[in-house]
Formats: C-alpha cells, structure tokens, sequence
C-alpha cells in the first residue's frame, strides 16, 4: 500500500498549522498528500 499523508481540517487555526504541517511532511517523504475536510 503506498504511503500518504492525511491531515484533518475544520476551519480553525489548529486546522491550518495541520494542514501546513502535513504539507510540508508529504513533500519531505515524497508521499502524496491527502486533506480531509
């Protein structure tokens, strides 16, 4: 199965630094980025 990172988001400022955070982990891996809403 491939990797992937998966952030939750839900509009909050926690939500984007997640977001953020899970961006910048997908590109440090190479892996796709999955956001879920």
């Amino acid at each position: 199965m491939p990797r992937t990172v998966t952030a939750g988001l839900d509009g909050t400022p926690h939500g984007r630094a997640a977001a953020d955070w899970a961006a910048r982990e997908a590109r440090l891996r190479a892996v796709p980025l999955r956001l879920v809403h």
